[in-house]
């Protein structure tokens, strides 16, 4: 998956070495697993041998997870704790998944043709990794983690699955082997539930088309120009919109290491050095500032960033309480709102800024 290594970086602050090192580790986890899948199935399905009913059941549990991970984000649950066991329980899942596909492949091809269906399966597996990579790319850039999770794996995986079952309809139901002169016995309910299997996926994988289309015709992300007291030029931040909030990716330098407040402010004007002129935070509903108050928090209050030791900031910050169209708390509610950045980091409670200290940059945000 394209975003997973790009959230590490941008969005938890991981080096390249950590990045790198992680999906190593999780690759050699993966065979560990697959390794270990004949014993794990046999206890799955009491000492039979795994039939269609269990693709499913595992398919469902690549969807729970994937949809688990989103939830989580959204939710805003710890960012790396959300991913790195999201991840796991995925990988465990997925090598099941992949475990069991294999054997279907050979248990459903007669013996003659075991060659010719076991290389369409991994034809068909082969092009659904790299639809899954080129869609999951292409979704992160316009949607985020979120959609490349939803995307690209939901059509690389269904694509995967269509090749199991052409594969297995190489398989005869009833048929004469000419030369043992004797009727095959056929897996009769085995092929319809294929079958249906089959009409599943090509279902599923229209849903992945349609909502990556539909995304594409969504608004395009906005980049913010940040300038500090001075009027010099710190980076950008690129405002983006994906499961219902709005994400801020920062590209910034120039500023202090540590911790910085980053709030939505009311009025789109930016004029230094103070940048009074920003109003207060973007507040419709008149609730306290912070995200830990009880009565809080403002549509514009956002977790804090983090300034790297060489004054650098490149990571994603998500505003669920910012709207992204024509809503009263839109970050272009009254045609215009200004991204600001804050001395110090924002305690979460106190009014009406968190304690966060002066406001030392500051971007227009506008369509």
């Amino acid at each position: 998956m394209v975003s997973v290594p790009i959230f590490l970086a941008s969005v938890l602050g991981w080096s390249f070495a950590q990045v790198g090192g992680f999906m190593a580790l999780w690759v050699i986890g993966y065979g560990v697993v697959q390794s270990a899948s004949p014993v794990v199935v046999r206890a799955l399905t009491g000492g039979h041998a795994p039939g269609p009913g269990l693709t499913s059941a595992l398919g469902l549990g690549l969807a729970g997870v994937t949809a688990l991970i989103q939830v989580g984000l959204y939710l805003h649950w710890p960012a790396a704790q959300t991913m790195l066991v999201g991840l796991g329980m995925f990988g465990v899942v997925f090598a099941l998944n992949s475990a069991v596909h294999s054997y279907l492949v050979l248990a459903y091809s007669e013996a003659d043709r075991v060659s010719l269906s076991v290389g369409f399966y991994y034809m068909a597996n082969a092009c659904g990794r790299l639809i899954g990579t080129l869609l999951s790319g292409l979704l992160c850039q316009q949607a985020g983690v979120a959609g490349s999770l939803w995307g690209g794996g939901r059509a690389g995986g269904r694509c995967r699955d269509g090749g199991l079952v052409v594969a297995a309809g190489e398989r005869r139901r009833w048929g004469v082997d000419e030369r043992e002169g004797r009727r095959l016995t056929s897996h009769v309910e085995g092929d319809e539930s294929m079958r249906r299997a089959m009409q599943w996926g090509m279902t599923a994988v229209g849903v992945a088309l349609v909502a990556g289309v539909a995304t594409l015709g969504a608004q395009a992300p906005v980049k913010v120009d940040m300038k500090d007291g001075q009027g010099q030029s710190i980076g950008t931040a690129t405002v983006s919109s994906s499961m219902g909030a709005v994400h801020i990716q920062l590209d910034l330098k120039g500023l202090k290491p540590g911790q910085h407040g980053l709030h939505v402010h009311a009025v789109g004007k930016c004029e230094g050095p103070g940048f009074t002129t920003a109003g207060g935070h973007l507040n419709p509903t008149n609730k306290k500032h912070g995200l830990l108050s009880p009565d809080g928090p403002h549509a514009g209050d956002m977790d804090n960033f983090t300034v790297a030791a060489d004054g650098t900031a490149k990571g994603m910050v998500m505003a669920k309480g910012i709207a992204f169209g024509s809503e009263p708390n839109s970050v272009f509610a009254n045609g215009a709102t200004a991204l600001v950045v804050h001395a110090g980091p924002d305690d979460g409670k106190t009014d009406p800024s968190g304690g966060s200290g002066d406001r030392i940059a500051c971007g227009v945000i506008t369509k």
